[in-house]
């Protein structure tokens, strides 16, 4: 993949050619559009003929394809109606409500996902139907129900007795002319390995209304397009935050990851979530807590061990890496501070013990899957009385600022210590600082667009201005109350920023009808971090480019026929050649593309907005296509 620089001149066109390896927001439905098949369908009630696909009841769905040899499981016409394939050409048939005699007559389709879905996690669940015209009803209640492992086979027809994640939200479905999407967000509990479609209500439950006297008795539904996708959010909030690992004293079972937002008001902070493990720092001046915007994640430790939690909100934090014994060579020395550098990936971790101190450097570059990699550690000696307790780095300068904590008679001497991030054992200066009190320092977080450095003792947080780093000159700045109870152990900025979509999606000529694609981001547009730029739901087989541009996206230029949608990436700042969108069938291409930061102050707020562009070669001709534009402002590291 080749990129540009974000000071580069503007690119005109589309740059169409191949580019390097990319990542796919996949969905994990076997066989999403029906269709593979291991045989074309002969008879109605063959939807086991679908690869992937069968019925959990006695139940009797139909596979329809183009290439059944009835013509009651032909494709358009068969002997439910007359429907094209939203996609492809095929579908699944089934019935959802019998209108005579109060009858509990259901069908249901199922079929495995690829993988497990993973506890704590948001999936998109979709699928579309559309009213088989030669039936009589049209009912309300259709549902997908996320299972672990396939649900027990029934010897009966009855409706199944689980309670759908995913359910119809409008009205009674009537359509008989085009498809209507049924889809939802779904939290895993984890380990949901397979989908089942249909409606799990009884007849005095559900909702429906008899349309015509002709036909058949009953509500049935063609089914097309099928997915799970893990979903992808934007920003974590919209204006920036501290946030650190924080404690309470036994037997309080669990820790916290606590916010504060940064604002001249000193709001109180407030609980994101709760940890499971580590739940209480070992000592009184242990703990550490980073932020990576990569995955908008924590690090948080204890002293002794190192986790990292996703940032959402939600009762229980959602662990990311497995909980790994912290590397500490000193026998006695306790972790006491973490840090985060984005654009070379690095974790720091500050160890300690009163009269020594050390730094130990990990890869987090997530080579092989570990989370963390190969380690370097350094020492360096203090006074007896002295001990290291907090860690931050400087992104735009590649610098770490470490806590000294000196004893004194009356409470605490903190001392800001300035080192290269390439030497950390070797201070270029050290200065005293913090005047919000005389306990001693236990988190610190650096903050390169405004130029500020936030130190807290757990419960008042100052924000000291870096003039000089290099030389240790600081303006000392305003002591804001942490207004609740637990105690921070560490301190990270959580980047604010906005995300806005504008426009739809749109594709024309000889690409597939993908309504579904959509431009999205994944992690923050930090100074320094690797953000990344996505598509999904697009035209498999097909070629993607991303347009940039400086600025919102504006009212955009509509495209002449026979192009459809809106171009809102003019003029293009910079452009990104197009990449393959893989995908297995139909709709299920996508690109996952990064967009490299630089570390530069002068960012900081700068607008964008990027487009993607897709074509469609088909047989000897192609067709085109074009996403939802994004716009985002570059935030803090």
């Amino acid at each position: 993949m080749r990129s540009h620089s974000l000071l580069a001149g503007g690119v005109a066109g589309v740059l169409l050619f191949l580019s390097a390896p990319f990542v796919s927001a996949q969905n994990l439905v076997v066989n999403p559009s029906f269709e593979t098949h291991s045989s074309c369908p002969s008879l109605p009630g063959q939807i086991n003929k679908a690869s992937g696909w069968n019925s959990p009841t006695n139940g009797s769905p139909d596979y329809d394809h183009v290439c059944g040899t009835s013509s009651t499981v032909k494709v358009p016409v068969n002997m439910w109606g007359n429907q094209t394939p939203r996609t492809g050409k095929a579908y699944a048939q089934m019935i959802t409500y019998v209108g005579a005699s109060a009858s509990n007559f259901r069908e249901y389709i199922q079929a495995p996902l690829t993988s497990a879905l993973v506890a704590g996690t948001k999936y998109e669940i979709s699928f579309w139907v559309s009213r088989c015209d030669k039936t009589r009803w049209a009912c309300k209640d259709i549902g997908a129900y996320l299972s672990i492992g396939a649900v027990p086979t029934s010897p009966n027809f009855n409706p199944l007795p689980y309670t759908p994640q995913i359910q119809n939200t409008g009205g009674i479905i009537t359509n008989s002319v085009s498809w209507v999407q049924i889809k939802g967000v779904y939290t895993a509990t984890g380990g949901e390995s397979h989908i089942v479609i249909g409606n799990f209500k009884n007849h005095v439950s559900s909702t429906a209304t008899q349309l015509s006297t002709s036909g058949h008795n009953n509500a049935g539904y063609y089914i097309d397009d099928v997915s799970v996708v893990k979903k992808m959010e934007g920003p974590i909030v919209n204006a920036s935050h501290l946030i650190g690992f924080a404690d309470l004293p036994a037997p309080t079972p669990t820790g916290f990851l606590d916010m504060q937002e940064i604002s001249p008001s000193c709001p109180s902070a407030f609980t994101q979530c709760k940890t499971k493990y580590p739940f209480r720092a070992t000592d009184t001046w242990a703990g550490g807590t980073a932020y990576d915007p990569r995955f908008q994640s924590v690090w948080i430790s204890d002293g002794v061990v190192l986790s990292e939690y996703s940032v959402e909100p939600g009762a229980m934090c959602k662990p990311l890496c497995r909980t790994v014994k912290a590397v500490i060579q000193h026998n006695r020395a306790r972790v006491t501070g973490l840090a985060c550098s984005d654009r070379n990936p690095r974790l720091f971790q500050l160890a300690s013990a009163p009269g020594a101190m050390e730094i130990t450097t990990y890869d987090n570059s997530r080579r092989l899957t570990r989370c963390l990699g190969k380690w370097t550690v350094c020492r360096y000696p203090l006074s007896k009385s002295s001990i290291a307790t907090a860690l931050a780095y400087d992104e735009v300068r590649d610098l770490l600022y470490v806590n000294i904590a000196v004893k004194q008679a009356n409470g605490f001497q903190n001392v800001l210590y300035v080192a290269k991030a390439s030497s950390p054992c070797k201070p270029i200066c050290q200065m005293k600082y913090f005047i919000c009190g005389r306990g001693l320092v236990t988190g610190l977080a650096y903050d390169p667009c405004s130029k500020k450095l936030y130190a807290t003792d757990g419960a008042v947080t100052e924000d000291v201005r870096i003039i000089d780093p290099y030389k240790c000159l600081i303006r000392a700045g305003k002591c804001c109350k942490k207004q609740t109870q637990p105690v921070w152990r560490g301190l990270a900025i959580v980047p604010g920023w906005k995300q806005n979509s504008t426009g739809s999606s749109c594709t024309t000529g000889r690409c597939l009808n993908c309504p579904s694609m959509t431009a999205y981001s994944m992690g923050d547009p930090s100074l320094g971090a690797p953000f990344k730029l996505g598509l999904k739901n697009a035209p498999a087989s097909s070629y993607a480019a991303t347009f940039l541009k400086s600025g919102a996206p504006g009212s955009g230029i509509p495209l002449p026929a026979p192009y459809c949608g809106t171009w809102y990436a003019f003029p293009t700042l910079f452009s990104y050649p197009a990449a393959f969108t893989g995908g297995s069938s139909s709709c299920t291409g996508s690109v996952l593309r990064t967009l490299p930061i630089p570390s530069s102050p002068a960012l900081c707020g700068f607008q964008l907005t990027v487009q993607w562009f897709v074509i469609c070669p088909v047989g000897g001709g192609f067709g085109v296509g074009v996403s939802n534009a994004l716009d985002f402002t570059i935030t803090t590291s």
